[in-house]
């Protein structure tokens, strides 16, 4: 088979496809080949094309062994559950109860996700996988019951003899992807619990370039990286927008969730997974401005899997309280709403983690990060806080339903000095709001020296 991707031609044994494995190895990385051709953009789901080393385990079956490519995998048939009723049985009967037994830290990457695992699991009957991050549904878009097996593996059958354990997956890439939200929200219709992180967008994005930058895996400084994104990242924002226009129509919020999945989420840079100069290290290839659109990804789980099932932490509300003098007390005191919301009995156990978390020190620590205000000049945050402005005005609304377990209000409990309910308040008071990082006068302060000479010379001119 001669495949065209990303306008570089690949010589592909027709066995590495069709074969009866899932995991056939190809000579480079990818996670979704796009076939184009007269007929348009197919999709090759079900294609889990990884190294096996990286991977063993996580696609097998009951017995350790290949799952079969999914049948229309190749004729990009729609995504989603295969013999839906066999699979929901067996979710059913599984360990899982039918995702009672779950809990999913889904996001948002590089706000705080490893830190929060890392307390969770300290808590006695919440027990994690064999890794923090399974990446089995952001990976798997088509399920069928080998694949599902090959996830319900990833967690020990032999549990502490407690009365409410439940199984902990701190993958942080689902809470952008709306095709993630309605699998889960159809695999576990019993209900499953959800955890998000989120953070400035702004501070994110950076965070992740930075670590890309740190593990070899990016050589555009962070301007450079943003510009280049850019005007995807704007079609991005005006579907994310445009979402909130339609909210009372069924038939245009599933096709601008389609949409997204297929510009924003799916497309990623045309250097990413397919070079002829692969040297064993990843390209770069993340998506840095995609996972800011928080407001628009929290309503996509919420149209899902309900308006109440999502549970919104702060990162600076885990900072504050990392960085407390007391911060075994702090710590506890700053998951005890999470608890509550997880429906699990209080614990005062908390300690700090450790230095590195679960995950250690692995992305080139000798190399030091870099601080978002000594990489970002004005100009190009002025821009970012534009493109950002519609999901911020929208995001206190959107995590006022869930910022504990009252019912839901304007002003939710607890939540009251950082949610502030009126839509019509100035964008740069809602970033100040959200306690994630007060841009506001720090933009005014620098548009007001930019002008400070002009301003001076106009009474006289």
């Amino acid at each position: 088979v001669v495949l065209e991707v990303n306008h570089e031609i690949a010589h592909v044994p027709v066995g590495a496809i069709m074969g009866a494995s899932c995991r056939d190895t190809f000579p480079f990385t990818l996670i979704h080949i796009l076939l184009r051709s007269s007929l348009g953009l197919w999709v090759a789901q079900g294609l889990d094309l990884r190294s096996n080393a990286a991977w063993e385990g996580l696609l097998a079956g009951p017995t350790d062994g290949p799952c079969p490519l999914p049948e229309g995998a190749m004729t990009g048939a729609s995504f989603g559950l295969m013999d839906r009723e066999d699979l929901l049985q067996k979710m059913a009967t599984s360990r899982l109860e039918g995702g009672k037994r779950l809990i999913l830290l889904i996001g948002e990457q590089k706000s705080g996700t490893t830190a929060l695992f890392d307390l969770l699991t300290q808590h006695p009957v919440l027990i994690p996988g064999k890794e923090k991050e399974l990446h089995f549904f952001d990976f798997h878009l088509r399920i069928d019951e080998c694949r599902m097996n090959s996830y319900i593996n990833q967690f020990p059958s032999q549990v502490p003899n407690f009365f409410a354990w439940s199984y902990v997956d701190g993958t942080p890439d689902l809470l952008c992807n709306p095709i993630v939200a309605r699998n889960t929200a159809e695999l576990f219709p019993g209900g499953v619990r959800l955890l998000a992180v989120l953070r400035d967008p702004i501070e994110r994005a950076h965070a992740a370039w930075d670590e890309t930058r740190r593990a070899g895996w990016e050589a555009r400084s962070f301007p450079e990286a943003i510009v280049d994104e850019f005007p995807m990242a704007q079609v991005c924002g005006r579907l994310a927008a445009e979402y909130f226009t339609v909210l009372d129509n069924a038939t245009a919020l599933d096709q601008i969730e389609a949409d997204y999945f297929r510009k924003c989420v799916l497309v990623r840079d045309r250097r990413c997974w397919l070079t002829s100069n692969m040297t064993g290290q990843k390209p770069h290839c993340k998506q840095y401005l995609m996972k800011g659109f928080a407001a628009f990804h929290a309503r996509v789980w919420q149209r899902h899997h309900g308006m109440d099932a999502i549970h919104f932490v702060r990162s600076k509300d885990y900072y504050e309280a990392d960085g407390a003098e007391d911060s075994g007390a702090a710590l506890s005191a700053f998951v005890a709403p999470i608890f509550n919301h997880l429906r699990l009995p209080a614990y005062n156990g908390i300690s700090k983690p450790s230095d590195g978390g679960i995950q250690g020190c692995d992305h080139h620590c000798d190399m030091l990060k870099t601080n978002v205000e000594d990489v970002l000049d004005v100009g190009l945050r002025i821009m970012m806080q534009e493109l950002y402005q519609d999901t911020m005005e929208r995001l206190p609304q959107v995590m006022g339903c869930t910022c504990n377990r009252e019912p839901r209000q304007l002003h939710p409990p607890g939540c009251a000095e950082a949610l502030p309910g009126h839509h019509g308040e100035a964008a740069a008071g809602h970033w100040a709001a959200l306690a994630i990082v007060s841009p506001g006068n720090f933009i005014r302060q620098d548009v007001q020296k930019l002008y400070q000479d002009t301003m001076e010379r106009l009474p006289q001119v």
